[in-house]
């Protein structure tokens, strides 16, 4: 086997146990799977609106962040972040957002209606929003998750990644672009870990 094959399936091999444990082995809920691929295709959704801004590919792309807004709390988050990130593309490339205007507010109208129809029929709500934000916490979850961050039989791969991936970071649009997705979620999951229940 050739040396480039041999890193391939060694590096398969390593982050086997990574990918059992986040596939639902230990760390997954059941929501989180499909949230988790309609991110991953609106991420490549928005590869593409970088490359060609084109009504199929806004649309596409609303088309799979939408139902991911839908499935889970920090699904909104993800949306109005993603959504930021093609308004930032938009403008940058100088593209008419008057198509995109419209596909976001298709977009906000069906959330919408899906909170205004919970708020309707008494559905349970996010225990986030009753409770409020408890800042009084922060030291004892930061002594808690840092250790977790450095744990490298939970994470495997994953830092090794990162790390080398932020040395890559300024010689590619598309590096970029995904580098500012992943700190916009990074810095939003640690924020509602800080201050939240």
């Amino acid at each position: 086997m050739s040396r480039k094959h041999a890193l391939w399936f060694t590096f398969l091999l390593g982050s086997l146990g990574n990918l059992i444990r986040h596939g639902g082995r230990y760390d997954v809920g059941h929501a989180d799977l499909p949230l988790s691929f309609f991110i991953f295709c609106s991420t490549v959704m928005i590869l593409n609106i970088s490359k060609q801004a084109s009504m199929k590919n806004m649309t596409l792309f609303n088309l799979f962040i939408i139902p991911a807004s839908l499935l889970k709390n920090e699904g909104l988050l993800l949306f109005f972040i993603l959504q930021f990130t093609v308004f930032c593309i938009l403008i940058f490339k100088k593209e008419n957002i008057l198509r995109y205007f419209l596909l976001l507010g298709t977009g906000i109208v069906i959330i919408s209606s899906w909170y205004l129809y919970k708020i309707n029929f008494n559905l349970p709500e996010n225990p986030v929003l009753q409770t409020g934000i408890e800042f009084n916490r922060i030291p004892l979850i930061l002594k808690t998750i840092l250790p977790e961050f450095i744990n490298l039989t939970r994470w495997n791969l994953l830092w090794i990644a990162f790390f080398i991936s932020l040395t890559l970071a300024w010689k590619n649009k598309n590096t970029m672009i995904l580098g500012f997705i992943c700190l916009a979620i990074l810095l939003a999951y640690l924020s509602a870990y800080l201050t939240t229940p």
